[in-house]
């Protein structure tokens, strides 16, 4: 039975993985090209427009989006999945409302008026991402994974062919990598819209009724009072350095930042989101069979393997690779990912398994870690920007989420009942491995100016690292079964 669960989340993980490694494939190839089209001003405002829809964004379904993978009968999911649209209705109609009687103010108070074109695309993506959402995780639960990495191919597809093809064109400002990625969401949404109504239609139309949509909503409500507060609080922290440092610095930072990020994030993006989302079903399968501790033991080892060798070659060339890579003029981009790689890697490591919070219904505990992290970062931001270097708001913004994320682990461990010590002694030999496939790295770093040869030097240390690692696991998980 464990071979068989254990045989199931891995196949799971790789259907997601799958078409996340392919959506961001197209990404990463098209990059160097796009960069060379679009400036770096261009870059920053389209991220801070992506930055102020991405803090409203995650109360579209009030949270209630992560209940439609709980229940045991999929006619209370169909209604929870009712529920999430409805809510999503509601908030975009709210914010419509807010934004008609208040967006100027706001965006002279965020210094950001240069967004007044585009301030009414907000509602519009609010929504368009909420129903999403919605019908994504309807998707995770029915374990539709292939139709979900489907999506993000096409998705991604149509952004990329989109921004290149207008870039092409002469159209190379922020509006255009703003539209083009709002048409990506759109088309996400309307292939899970077919695929769910294709399969489910039958089911949603008998089962789904207001007596059972409210039943849903009065006993998952403590996602809306205490989830919903804390993915705010996470997304605005996530995206309030973005606004920060162009109200305190410039659009121009921010676009370096957001390249910087951007890249950061492609390892949570390819690995992290898949077992986040998988996770949630198959941990709490794992609780109710008292084997918790055990899937995130396994879980983080596997996360930490992944991760620890490429965020310490970043660490030492990173500069030098976005240069090489994105041309000369995003250095500093890769300055920035330089100092936020220590902090990426615990990132990467404890943010798939904070479903933890969700199976152990921990939601308390949950608001009070994101409030944790929005301090933190916002804090960090700040006492760089009156310091007046970009570079040190990135430092502080990096070592406040180093310590935020340390004490993140500790409650993830603490509530799956996992001893740190047990932590440390699993990862102790990953960790004496990647410091050996570094050296080569370090020493043509030092002593070579090629940026080729340094590229090429990393690249191959990390596919001999991650060669040598999976095929020993491999050969461990074939010795364990045959004993």
């Amino acid at each position: 039975m464990i071979k068989s669960q254990n045989g199931s989340f891995n196949k799971n993980v790789l259907r997601l993985v799958t078409g996340t490694v392919l959506a961001q494939g197209i990404s990463l190839l098209a990059s160097p090209f796009l960069t060379r089209i679009y400036g770096a001003e261009a870059y920053g405002v389209a991220m801070i427009f992506t930055a102020l829809s991405s803090m409203i964004t995650p109360l579209a379904n009030l949270r209630y989006e992560i209940s439609i993978v709980l229940p045991e009968k999929r006619e209370d999911a169909a209604n929870l999945l009712a529920l999430s649209m409805i809510s999503t209705i509601v908030i975009t109609g709210f914010i419509s409302i807010l934004i008609l009687v208040s967006a100027n103010p706001i965006l002279e108070i965020l210094n950001i008026t240069s967004l007044s074109p585009f301030i009414w695309l907000v509602p519009v993506i609010i929504f368009i991402s909420g129903i999403s959402t919605a019908l994504n995780y309807w998707c995770t639960r029915s374990r539709y994974f292939s139709q979900i990495s489907g999506a993000q191919v096409v998705s991604q597809l149509v952004v990329t062919a989109g921004s290149l093809g207008f870039g092409f064109l002469g159209y190379t400002t922020g509006s255009t990598l703003i539209v083009c990625t709002i048409v990506g969401q759109l088309a996400t949404m309307m292939i899970f819209l077919f695929y769910v109504l294709n399969k489910d239609k039958g089911l949603f139309w008998t089962s789904v009724n207001l007596k059972q949509v409210w039943a849903g909503f009065v006993r998952y409500k403590r996602f809306p009072l205490y989830s919903s507060f804390g993915s705010v609080l996470n997304a605005v922290s996530w995206q309030a350095p973005a606004l920060m440092l162009g109200a305190f610095f410039s659009p121009i930072i921010v676009g370096f930042y957001g390249l910087g990020f951007r890249i950061i994030q492609m390892p949570m993006t390819l690995v992290g989101n898949a077992i986040n989302q998988v996770f949630l079903k198959h941990g709490s399968e794992a609780r109710n069979e008292g084997k918790l501790d055990i899937e995130v033991k396994k879980l983080f080892t596997q996360l930490f393997s992944i991760g620890l060798l490429p965020n310490l070659i970043i660490l030492v060339i990173g500069a030098d690779l976005f240069a090489f890579v994105f041309g000369e003029q995003w250095r500093e981009a890769g300055v920035y990912v330089q100092i936020l790689a220590p902090w990426a890697l615990l990132w990467l490591v404890s943010s798939p398994l904070s479903p933890i919070y969700a199976i152990q219904e921990k939601q308390k505990a949950e608001l009070i870690m994101h409030g944790v992290i929005f301090v933190c970062r916002i804090s960090a931001i700040f006492l760089g920007a009156l310091y007046g270097n970009a570079r040190v708001a990135i430092a502080l913004f990096s070592l406040g989420g180093i310590i935020s994320y340390t004490y993140l682990l500790v409650q993830i461990f603490k509530f799956s009942g996992l001893s740190i010590l047990i932590v440390i002694i699993g990862i102790r030999k990953v960790i004496l491995i990647s410091l050996l496939y570094l050296i080569p790295v370090i020493g043509i770093y030092i002593f070579s100016d090629n940026k080729i040869l340094i590229f090429s030097i990393g690249l191959l240390s990390l596919l001999m690292f991650y060669m040598t690692h999976f095929f020993n696991l491999k050969l461990k998980n074939k010795l364990c079964m045959t004993l």
